[in-house]
């Protein structure tokens, strides 16, 4: 044929024209020369081209005619066995080519054709004892070479295969078709280097070789080489632009490279130039199916089955859509019904399996396996088939030993290699995992993807220097390689270099532009470098370069949470429902961004249409489950979890589940028994044992937890999450030291893993070492800077340092970007708390209520408000919080402590055994609480039990080293009398914090009570005052810290005037942590003891004026009457005598009421005892003051009577007696003073009291908040705002 006109001159021509894909063309020259004459050649012609078109039936027609004409003609025997076996009637052809060799004895091109038969057929020690006996004949036939060495391959001989091939070529070197064949059994061996030399060999040899072309395209595709492999298309199109084959390979590089619409458009042009070709169609409905086009792949394959109904091809297809469109049945029954077609198509009885492991029906898969290995002796893809259906049972072990039976018999096969690898990493034989994944790279280094296996091994392990430099090795095989590249970029990152990450993303997005992974990994690089907004944007162009697919609108949703924007979160959701409004995870997604946008009518609409129209979806079971948990409904969440565990849903997951609704539910139990059950059936699973030991951790089973933990680790000596698990163990342990140490060597360990850090800082913080917290922190958040759960923590401990300004200006940051976050809302009113801006914390507090979907997020507005309240001295209310709090979550350990703390502040010890079951039951969950050994430790010193009291409060110091409730302590020595004990646990505290005032205030109490004991007057009183004005200086609402320095002024220098003030300048703040009446009652003892000092009745008034407002605070309480009592007793004393009746009167109703409160009062009753003795004299000598001057009085008057009426009176008695009667009148006015001087001095009252009002013991205060450094979701946090007591607060140790 001329090479420039086309023009047919023979049948070669037409033969070229074949082998060069011009069928349309071969097939009009072959009519045109029927026309002319028949002949059998002519018709073998025919019938090869209606072949490579895959038009079997009409093949099959054309060399049966063939045979008819030419009954002598051994090809036209051969391609009719050929065409019967292409046509699936293996046993006709069989026979047909069995008679064939009986007709040609010395024939060799039947028996080739009998050996391709027979290799088809899985009998490849037949085909090769017929293909020997041809090359006996022929021993340079090609096709008779090529197809013996196709049989040692199918026997399991793939080096003597090569060797063969080798062999002859060294006779026939120039040979295309061996060399092409030998490139295939090379790239069998995984040597893709050497195939390729060949395949260029074998074009060099014959240019339009269709086949080599393919080959050489494919094997650039599997090295990701995609910018050669479009070349060697173009090269080869242009050569042999109408090859069906050529055109799928074009289309599979678009497919590999993620450009599926262009892949579509390259399919297209091979279904017009091919139309039936089912192999076409295959591939073109497979296109249509990875670009989300389903009803136009099934339109595809409708059309194709109408044209070949009997198509095994196009049925498997199908089964594969149907598979995707959930109708298994279906999908099994197409592809039986494919195998029944052809029984020896081993990739039918594959995809029978794989569709049968689709429905969950993995016994009926096993069975299938197993028979199409009793079938087939290669067994190509089913050996793989039946590993996996065995591992997704659970038989990992039988899998690990079928694969290594099968890699003996099929050395080269790749897929059981990663297999192997994949099930030594589930049996927790890592070592042996990495040996493997060496070795196999080691035999075979042209595989990329062996290197990157090795280097995500590394990568696991958290060694990501190695990991970079095998992935460096792995793009020098496969500069494309999309998981390389995304490894590149993500280790990078990882190991935060984020300029270089940005930079390996954009590199690899030159070379695969369409590769979602990579424009995920270029959004997080910038994201990391804090360009937030141009995170977004590299998102934004994936979708437009790859297309709107849902991979890339995940990943933007992502982002836009990371940022706070859950607003553009959900309308990307939305955008992604437009165009496939089905699209489940869109609608979680949706689902998730309603709920952080509060709004919950939406939330609960969706989750009705989820439940109805995808009710069987396992991610929708999932969400609804949780859903229901925290509505607190936990036993419909857990029927959720079990249904998906009896669906076939992910077994692990649906366990996982239920054991953490049952921890929520403190269900440990029944969690641990679940467990236990899954370990019985694999007890060296590193997920079930961290589950087990995590359920035990908040069971308060601590030391069952850390040998859990460690177990795990043995397992998996490099999984970071059994060491964290550990060093959780170890915290709650109260073992600070180990903790430190374990979390240390994990960071050198994991040093790019983040979490170990701020672990770090947790334990810095629960230790005392606040800057070296905030270090961490601030490295954290440089590199993390979206983390709140961080930012709280940072926040709580600049609370712990008293830096209130900086710890509310990092939250409300952080609240301008995560307006609805509440863990920062919440901490943003303890530190409104903390700062004793009461008024806007329980503004605050009630806000939370507006936007509440779950009862739990009601506890902490609750437990604020409650704290709120108690710093308002409301604890009646403050109980009420709380209870309801508790409500909502009966076993919340803090919820339980606060509490107590609340029932602690009531008088009297009614609530005594409620305190100490709230703490038991603590002490129960988590027996190294240290806040409530503290609680206890207060409870037992108000039950007189010091002893128990001080070994409580002992406990509680030990578990938290420089910590605990160390001035709870010192209270407790102080009330005891052991002072020298209790200066030194102060100096202690002071040296710890100098800014803790209950530690100034209770060394202070410590002075003031060596002053009293014993010593010069004042000089122990001064230092007290010392440490009361430190107090007040620090917290100037301290009540206590006032009265403490008022009594130390009073008693150190006797300035009694300048002892008011501190009191006066309490009473005034609103912010006072005392009771108005507490203070009240101070001040009027004081000015008492003035009018004392100065005789001044005004000072008197003016305490009883003051006692009298305590008594309208407090009317239950004993000492504002006490102190009233004296006041009026003083005025009666000091005021008109007339009156002073009147003031004793009421004197006495006072101290009556002090005996009611407090009939231990001594001094009340003393005092009202004077009174009586003082109103019994006053009456004496009032009648006998009366008595005198009336007497007097009528005798002077009659005396004078006398005299004027002239009876005689003596001028010398009347001047004698006139001054006796008047001074007599006078004696009887002066005679109720005479009787008050006879009396044995006025009242001496005890009024500076004991120092009860400055110290009162331990009280077991607590801090501020959930937790002095921050909340911790998922374990419950110990820790809570501070309480108003007597006395001492007691500071314990919060911990986050």
């Amino acid at each position: 044929m001329s090479e420039i006109s086309g023009e047919v001159r023979d049948f070669g021509d037409i033969d070229l024209l074949r082998r060069r894909c011009e069928f349309d063309a071969a097939q009009q020259a072959a009519d045109a020369a029927l026309v002319l004459a028949d002949s059998a050649e002519l018709r073998i012609l025919r019938g090869r081209v209606a072949l490579d078109r895959i038009a079997v039936g009409t093949a099959l027609i054309e060399f049966e005619r063939a045979v008819e004409l030419e009954p002598d003609s051994e090809r036209a025997h051969a391609w009719r066995v050929a065409a019967l076996a292409r046509d699936y009637r293996y046993d006709e052809a069989l026979e047909f080519a069995e008679s064939g060799i009986e007709r040609f004895p010395d024939g060799v091109v039947v028996r080739v054709a009998l050996g391709r038969l027979l290799v088809a057929m899985e009998r490849p020690d037949d085909a090769m004892r017929h293909l020997e006996k041809a090359l006996a004949i022929a021993p340079d036939d090609v096709n008779a070479i090529e197809w013996r060495c196709l049989a040692l391959h199918a026997a399991g001989e793939l080096d003597a295969a090569v060797a063969a091939m080798r062999e002859a070529l060294r006779r026939l070197p120039d040979e295309a078709d061996l060399l092409d064949s030998l490139a295939y059994l090379q790239i069998e061996q995984l040597s893709y280097e050497s195939g390729l030399r060949t395949l260029e060999r074998a074009l060099e040899a014959d240019p339009w070789h269709a086949l080599a072309h393919e080959r050489k395209i494919s094997i650039l595709r599997r090295l990701t080489r995609f910018d050669a492999a479009e070349q060697a298309a173009a090269e080869a199109l242009a050569r042999l632009p109408r090859s069906p084959d050529l055109l799928i390979e074009h289309a599979l590089i678009a497919s590999q490279r993620g450009q599926d619409e262009l892949a579509v458009e390259r399919i297209e042009r091979a279904a017009a130039l091919a139309v039936g070709n089912p192999l076409v169609a295959d591939w073109h409905a497979t296109f249509l199916r990875d670009a989300k086009r389903t009803e136009d792949a099934e339109a595809v394959l409708d059309a194709a089955l109408a044209v070949s109904p009997e198509s095994p091809r196009l049925l498997l297809e199908l089964a594969w859509l149907r598979t995707s469109q959930d109708r298994h049945d279906e999908a099994v029954e197409l592809a039986r019904t494919a195998v029944r077609i052809d029984p020896y198509r081993t990739y039918a009885r594959t995809v029978e399996i794989g569709v049968l492991r689709g429905a969950g029906r993995l016994e009926d898969a096993e069975e299938a396996a197993r028979s199409a290995l009793r079938q087939f002796r290669s067994g190509e893809g089913i050996r793989l088939d039946l590993v996996n259906v065995l591992s997704s049972q659970g038989r990992n072990e039988e899998a690990l030993q079928e694969c290594l039976r099968f890699l003996d018999d099929c050395p080269y096969d790749l897929d059981l290699i990663f297999a192997r690898c994949n099930l030594l990493d589930r049996l927790r034989r890592h070592d042996e995992e990495l040996a493997a994944a060496q070795d196999a790279q080691r035999r075979f280094p042209d595989v990329p993807a062996l290197s990157y296996l090795v280097g995500r091994i590394h990568r696991s392990r958290a060694d990501y220097d190695t990991a970079l430099q095998w992935v460096e090795r792995t793009l020098d095989v496969a500069p494309a390689h999309v998981d390389a590249l995304e490894s590149r970029a993500l280790i990078l990152r990882v190991t935060r270099r984020f300029d270089q990450a940005e930079e390996a993303a954009r590199a690899g997005l030159r070379k695969v532009p369409t590769a979602p992974e990579l424009h995920e990994e270029l959004s997080l690089a910038l994201s990391c470098q804090g360009r937030y907004d141009d995170a977004v944007v590299a998102l934004e162009d994936g979708l437009k370069a790859c297309g709107e697919t849902w991979y890339l609108c995940e990943a933007l949703i992502a982002e836009h949470t990371r940022q706070g924007r859950h607003e553009e979160a959900l309308q990307t959701a939305d955008r992604a429902l437009r165009l496939d409004p089905g699209n489940v995870s869109a609608l979680l997604e949706r689902f998730d961004a309603l709920v952080e946008l509060r709004r919950f009518d939406e939330v609960n609409a969706l989750a009705a249409r989820l439940a109805a129209e995808f009710g069987e979806d396992e991610d929708v079971i999932r969400k609804l489950g949780w859903r229901e948990l925290l509505l607190g409904r936990v036993d419909a969440a857990i029927e959720y979890f079990r249904r998906n565990q009896r669906d076939g849903g992910d077994p692990m997951v649906a366990v996982q589940d239920q054991v953490k609704a049952l921890r929520i539910a403190d269900r440990y139990d029944e969690a641990a028994a679940l467990l236990r059950e899954e370990l019985a059936l694999d007890p060296d699973s590193r997920f079930l044992l961290l589950e087990l030991s995590r359920t035990f951790r908040q069971a308060g089973r601590f030391e069952d937890a850390l040998q859990l933990a460690r177990r795990a680790q043995r397992v998996e000596p490099h999984s970071r999450v059994a060491v964290w698990d550990e060093i959780i163990a170890l915290q709650r342990m109260r073992l600070a030291a180990e903790a430190e140490a374990a979390t240390l060597a994990a960071i050198e360990r994991f040093p790019h893993d983040l979490d170990f850090p701020r672990l770090l800082s947790e334990i810095y913080a629960d230790t005392n070492r606040p800057e070296q917290a905030l270090s961490c922190l601030d490295k954290i958040l440089a590199v993390s800077p979206y983390s709140s759960d961080v930012v709280v923590l940072k926040a709580g401990v600049l609370r712990k340092q008293r830096r209130y300004h900086e710890a509310e200006r990092v939250v409300l940051g952080y609240l301008r970007r995560y307006p609805r976050d509440r863990s920062l809302l919440v901490e943003l009113g303890w530190i409104q708390l903390a700062q004793r801006r009461f008024t806007e914390a329980e503004k605050h507090f009630s806000g939370l209520f507006d936007d509440v979907f779950r009862p739990g997020e009601r506890i902490n507005p609750l437990l604020g408000l409650g704290w709120v309240s108690l710093h308002g001295n409301d604890t009646q209310k403050a109980q009420r919080h709380f209870r309801a709090a508790l409500e909502i979550d009966p076993r919340d350990d803090e919820i339980r402590l606060s509490l107590a703390a609340a029932l602690l502040r009531d008088v009297g010890t009614a609530q005594h055994d409620e305190v100490e079951r709230l703490c038991l039951g603590v002490l129960d969950d988590d027996p190294c609480d240290d806040e409530a050994h503290a609680l206890l430790g207060v409870l037992n010193f108000r039950r007189g039990n010091h002893a128990a009291a001080e070994h409580h409060l002992r406990t509680a110091i030990e578990l938290v080293p420089g910590g605990g409730p160390i001035v709870d302590l010192a209270a407790l020595y102080s009330q005891l009398g052991r002072f020298d004990e209790a200066e030194k646990l102060l100096d202690q505290a002071v040296e710890r914090d100098w800014y803790d005032v209950q530690a100034h205030v209770e060394l202070g109490n410590v002075y003031l009570q060596r002053d009293v004991d014993g010593g010069e007057p004042g000089e122990w009183a001064g230092r007290a005052a010392q440490q009361f004005r430190q107090a007040t200086v620090l917290a100037p609402g301290n009540g206590t810290a006032a009265i403490g320095l008022t009594r130390s002024v009073v008693r150190s220098s006797g300035d009694l005037v300048s002892a008011e003030e501190p009191l006066r300048y309490a009473l005034d703040r609103s912010d006072c942590d005392l009771p108005k009446w507490r203070l009240q009652v101070e001040l009027a003892r004081l000015l008492v003891q003035r009018g004392d000092a100065t005789g001044s009745e005004d000072l008197y008034l003016e305490a009883l004026a003051v006692a009298r407002e305590a008594i309208g605070s407090a009317s239950d309480q004993a000492e504002p009457y006490f102190v009233a009592g004296v006041a009026a007793y003083k005025i009666g004393e000091s005021g008109d005598v007339q009156l002073s009746s009147l003031h004793f009167r009421r004197a006495m109703r006072y101290l009556r009421r002090v005996e009611k409160f407090d009939s231990r009062n001594s001094e009340a009753h003393r005092v009202r005892v004077l009174a009586q003795q003082r109103i019994r004299r006053a009456r004496s000598s009032v009648v006998g003051s009366t008595a005198l001057i009336t007497v007097s009085l009528v005798m002077l008057a009659m005396l004078w009577s006398a005299f004027f009426l002239r009876y005689n009176v003596p001028t010398v008695l009347l001047g004698t007696l006139t001054p006796v009667l008047v001074a007599m009148v006078a004696i009887g006015f002066l005679l109720p003073l005479l009787v008050r001087l006879k009396l044995p001095g006025g009242l001496e009252a005890d009024l500076s009291a004991s120092l009860h009002q400055v110290s009162s013991g331990p009280t077991g205060e607590v801090t501020l908040g959930s937790g002095r450094y921050g909340s911790r979701p998922n374990e419950q946090a110990r820790s809570r705002p501070a309480s108003l007591s007597e006395g001492p607060r007691g500071e314990l140790s919060g911990r986050s």
